[in-house]
């Protein structure tokens, strides 16, 4: 039998029987920053789990993996100590089978799962939804690159900040304009957006640029919605573009997922003079971030298709390691050697206190975790 804490009320999770009248399965404790894989209808998807928490916490869930979720005390996550546990964060995940039994107690093997299989169902989307959603999609890959950060004013106005470099603050405005006439030729539309442009910061050290649709539903009220819908939030109202790649575009067509590298790649190429290089290669994926959720989804990004990377970890800075990404969608192999393996042994370490950043998911099969599934 195994006690928990949740809401300093213990709960046992023993003889829990789901919806249907059935046993629980599996129970699986991770953190927060964990992204869980699971099937909902007919769909693979991949969520954070503090998305999935906010979606289904007060609802039945039956045509779903997953049955229940709930916040916990549970021992804090410990530090990674290595590249792998860096990029993975498997050492923090718990999974118990019907019998409260610990699966990975030992130690567990994980492998690598699908995350998605949006590109083998129906979703009754038509050519030009995705073509909108393409050119959605390549924006915000330019812009992840080029902003420092971005916030949403109400529906049709947002400022995106930048350092102050007036080349690529003009090479992002000729490509959001090409973006809008892209927009407009699949809409039969003739939308425009108003820039505002001022320098600021307390030492003049960023540009902020003020985007206003000058009609009501533009192009930026549809640029808007498709970000809250992409990172899971519709009260969203600001967006740190170093922080983590939105799961929306995990879970997207791969069509859309491409549009989106090659809005990172552009950057790099239309801005190569302040881009990096090595052994005068320069990777036009290179990306470079810190904490546990840019770590997991620029990796989640760049598996899928195929695309192979090196990364390098920075372990000192306390509890946000900074990670470092080399890739190149132009030789998408050169480091198929260096990636992190699609099977791992993997050792479970707690911190050494407790912690109300814990979840429990009552399931009725193994779900994903970070792009792994634990063996059974």
């Amino acid at each position: 039998m195994i006690i928990y804490y949740y809401d300093k009320i213990e709960v046992v999770l023993s003889n829990i029987t789901d919806s249907k009248g059935g046993d629980i399965m599996y129970k699986t404790i991770v953190h927060k920053g964990d992204y869980i894989t699971y099937m909902r209808g007919d769909r693979i998807v991949t969520e954070p789990v503090d998305v999935i928490y906010k979606q289904i916490k007060d609802r039945e869930c039956i045509n779903s993996d997953i049955i229940s979720i709930r916040k916990c005390r549970s021992y804090i996550e410990a530090d990674p100590i290595s590249i792998f546990d860096s990029l993975s964060y498997l050492y923090g995940v718990e999974v118990y089978d019907d019998n409260d039994e610990l699966m990975n107690s030992n130690g567990g093997t994980f492998n690598k799962c699908q995350l998605s299989n949006t590109d083998d169902i129906l979703l009754g989307r038509t050519d030009i939804d995705d073509a909108i959603d393409m050119v959605y999609a390549y924006l915000l890959g330019y812009l992840y690159r080029s902003v420092h950060g971005m916030r949403i004013k109400g529906s049709r106005k947002a400022v995106v900040t930048f350092k102050n470099n007036t080349s690529v603050v003009e090479s992002s405005l000729k490509v959001m304009d090409k973006c809008i006439a892209s927009y407009n030729k699949l809409t039969s539309n003739d939308f425009d957006v108003n820039y505002i442009m001022q320098i600021c910061g307390d030492h003049h050290e960023h540009i902020s640029v003020t985007l206003v649709d000058s009609h009501d539903n533009g192009f930026i009220y549809g640029f808007i919605k498709m970000i809250h819908q992409w990172y899971g939030n519709i009260g969203m109202k600001s967006i740190n573009a170093q922080k983590r790649i939105p799961h929306g575009i995990l879970n997207a067509r791969r069509q859309i997922r491409n549009k989106f590298i090659d809005g990172l790649v552009d950057y790099m190429n239309h801005n190569r003079k302040d881009v990096l290089s090595f052994d005068e290669i320069v990777y036009n994926l290179y990306a470079e971030g810190v904490g546990k959720q840019f770590a997991i989804t620029y990796r989640l990004l760049l598996e899928p298709l195929f695309i192979s990377y090196k990364a390098s970890v920075n372990l000192e800075s306390y509890r946000k390691p900074k990670v470092t990404y080399n890739a190149d969608n132009n030789n998408i192999s050169r480091f198929d050697d260096a990636m992190i393996k699609g099977s791992q042994k993997v050792e479970t370490r707690r911190g050494k206190t407790l912690s109300s950043r814990a979840y429990i998911i009552e399931s009725r099969e193994i779900l994903g975790v970070n792009g792994y599934k634990l063996e059974k």
